[in-house]
């Protein structure tokens, strides 16, 4: 009896985990490979590739040089994502076949070139999330679909072939 309550409350704790950050290291990389994931600010790669739960960041310890480049090459997802901090040009980047959910906020930066041409899905369910463009050209669409609220930031600049869809 006492084997199977342990074995209960470990599967309880594990149901429960916090989401966690995940940090970009290691300059240039494709999105879905560990070695570029961290677990803490400028340390070893080998993290588990963001999921719904995880806060992305990139930052100062993210890049190494200007114009490298981190390429979404499937599909990817995260709780919220935030370029505000890098120190370095650096290239977000995508074919419109591929898509970002993003279930939290979402905050981009001047330094960045935006040349993520997939959708950004904004599918959260909680209030409070903020859009900050940074003034960043949006060249993929952006799709509403969850009944989470988001507070835009900043004006949202696209071209003509760019949608801007709320389906809920």
């Amino acid at each position: 009896m006492k084997k199977y309550l342990l074995i209960v409350i470990c599967l309880v704790q594990v149901v429960f985990l916090p989401a966690s950050n995940r940090y970009w290291v290691g300059g240039t990389g494709n999105w879905n490979s560990a070695s570029h994931w961290s677990e803490s600010n400028g340390g070893a790669g080998g993290a588990m590739i963001p999921t719904s739960d995880d806060d992305v960041i990139f930052n100062q310890n993210s890049f190494s040089a200007n114009k490298q480049t981190v390429m979404v090459t499937a599909n990817a997802v995260c709780h919220s994502i935030d370029w505000s901090a890098i120190d370095d040009n650096a290239v977000f980047s995508a074919s419109p076949s591929t898509s970002l959910t993003v279930f939290g906020s979402y905050k981009l930066s001047p330094l960045l070139w935006n040349g993520f041409k997939g959708n950004t899905i904004f599918a959260g369910t909680s209030a409070g999330n903020t859009i900050s463009t940074a003034h960043n050209f949006i060249v993929g669409d952006y799709i509403f679909n969850g009944t989470g609220s988001w507070l835009l930031q900043d004006d949202i600049t696209t071209d003509n072939s760019t949608s801007i869809r709320l389906l809920q």
